[in-house]
């Protein structure tokens, strides 16, 4: 992808990208913030070409939005900066500790209750049978894969054939939200569901 950058601090960012990419990092996770911290030099710091504490601070401060958001500045501003510094240029690193913790995620666990009535519901969705008669068994058969397996609903959504070895009850999970691929096994039950799937879609699309 062509990043259209034109602030002093353009071809540091370009590089620190083209460096994480060759690390196995996906370039989507900088390229925002590289366009705002550019837009950001450009109309507060047009002659500037090193990455200074006040650029720091000041894109920091600058309509930083929800508390994640902050985070995420944060942790890319640092980034680029060890970056900077590590091509033996000038750069105001931002501590460590500078942004305070965000409360640890607390995440809901649904009851057994819960979870008949959560199936139930998929199960009954009405569906379209003239866009795709499979699609009822698709959502029985996917939601329990994401719940059995402790998949995040995109690794599901995205999962390829290819990927899914039901001899074994494997299944490789490469669309991750930090980019890394991994392994996963079925239980014996999902494994079952997911073969009489694969089956009827197989006789309705051989």
């Amino acid at each position: 992808m062509k990043l259209e950058l034109t602030s002093g601090l353009a071809g540091d960012m370009r590089s620190m990208i083209q460096f994480k990419v060759a690390m196995g990092y996906s370039e989507k996770t900088y390229i925002s913030h590289c366009k705002t911290l550019d837009r950001f030099c450009n109309d507060n710091y047009p002659e500037a070409i090193e990455l200074t504490e006040d650029i720091a601070l000041g894109w920091l401060q600058a309509n930083p939005g929800k508390v994640n958001i902050l985070h995420q500045r944060a942790s890319f501003i640092r980034t680029l900066s060890k970056y900077i510094k590590s091509t033996e240029k000038n750069a105001y690193v931002l501590p460590d500790k500078f942004i305070p913790p965000q409360k640890p995620y607390m995440p809901y666990i649904l009851s057994d209750k819960e979870l008949t009535a959560l199936f139930s519901v998929i199960d009954e969705y009405p569906n379209n049978w003239r866009l795709d008669m499979l699609q009822p068994a698709l959502f029985s058969t996917l939601f329990r894969l994401i719940y059995t397996c402790g998949l995040r609903p995109g690794e599901g959504r995205n999962l390829l054939c290819k990927n899914i070895d039901l001899s074994t009850g494997e299944v490789l999970i490469t669309a991750t939200k930090k980019h890394k691929e991994r392994i996963v096994v079925m239980s014996c039950d999902m494994n079952e569901l997911a073969k009489g799937y694969l089956k009827l879609r197989n006789n309705v699309h051989p």
